[in-house]
């Protein structure tokens, strides 16, 4: 029996939602799209979350002796936003090689506020406290990999890249009840990372119930932050505050190699033992800058035992 399988399909859910002190939304679901042609195939897939939060009332603050000293009324507020759309590849030519592609992109954005009014305890006057946090984040990310037919076995090449970006800016702002303000800072951070990866798998089954498999992989992995700080200072002046170590880069660089092999010892019994080695190099730059390097072996002894249909050991 011969099959043809040819034609688009998929799924879609949509959501909106309504809330006292907040901003309705109404582009919240997802929608995923599958389709096929010949040795073609493809998914297309797109995702809305927004984000609505909030919560007030009255917040009691105690000390160690459970004695009362502040009480504050809070008011918090999220407003934010969080989609992505993902592409997926996948073809399966007549020869029997398998090749996959995938890719996504997805936004992270949200504004945080919180208005606290406080009421010491202990006869000073109240004082009001404003917190405000927003963050503006995007990532991608794409791979793929091909496997095909060399020599008596298949070779198999995976590849990985990710990357983040991640700025955020918070601000603090305390106003006494006379309208001074005793506190005010400005903080802002961004946060970069990736990753890449190459890994290349060769396996191949010179018999019934026994096979090999021989794996490489390197990757590269970085992670830099730069942050800046503004504050009142003593004299009441808003100036910049030297941060310590705010602005690194943290890198690493790792290669791995390993051997798998796998047979069945009977046929309720199989075992699985694999062999390797992974070499690592750290490094950070910056005010603090290090390096490092470590080399470790890597393995495992695993065995399946079949006892009966309803029972399987594993160790």
């Amino acid at each position: 029996v011969t099959a043809k399988v040819d034609g688009i399909s998929g799924t879609w859910e949509w959501r909106a939602r309504f809330r006292e002190n907040l901003p309705p939304y109404y582009h919240g679901g997802n929608v995923s799209v599958t389709g096929r042609r010949d040795t073609l195939a493809w998914t297309l897939g797109l995702t809305s979350n927004p984000i609505r939060g909030a919560a007030r009332g009255p917040e009691f603050v105690r000390d160690a002796n459970r004695t009362l000293t502040e009480v504050r009324e809070e008011d918090v507020n999220n407003v934010g936003d969080e989609a992505g759309v993902s592409v997926g590849l996948e073809w399966t030519p007549l020869n029997g090689n398998v090749a996959n592609v995938n890719a996504e992109y997805n936004i992270f954005q949200i504004d945080t506020r919180e208005i606290s009014e406080r009421f010491p305890q202990d006869g000073r006057a109240m004082r009001s406290r404003f917190y405000q946090q927003s963050e503006d984040e995007w990532n991608s990310e794409i791979g793929g990999d091909y496997e095909f037919d060399l020599g008596p076995g298949r070779l198999k090449t995976i590849g990985l890249w990710r990357f983040e970006h991640s700025p955020t800016i918070a601000s603090v702002r305390t106003t006494e009840a006379n309208g001074t303000i005793s506190e005010r800072s400005i903080f802002e951070q961004t946060v970069d990372e990736g990753e890449s990866i190459l890994r290349l798998e060769y396996g191949w089954t010179p018999r019934e119930g026994v096979d090999w498999q021989i794996a490489g992989e390197g990757a590269f992995n970085f992670l830099e932050a730069e942050a800046m700080l503004q504050a009142l200072n003593s004299a009441g002046d808003f100036v910049h505050v030297p941060l310590t170590n705010a602005n690194a880069r943290v890198e690493e660089k790792r290669a791995e190699v390993s051997v798998t092999h796998s047979r069945k010892l009977s046929p309720a019994i199989s075992v699985q033992a694999s062999l390797g080695a992974e070499y690592s190099e750290l490094s950070q730059s910056g005010a603090a800058s290090q390096s490092r390097t470590f080399t470790r072996p890597k393995g495992f002894v695993s065995a399946a035992w079949t006892v009966n249909e309803r029972l399987t050991v594993n160790a």
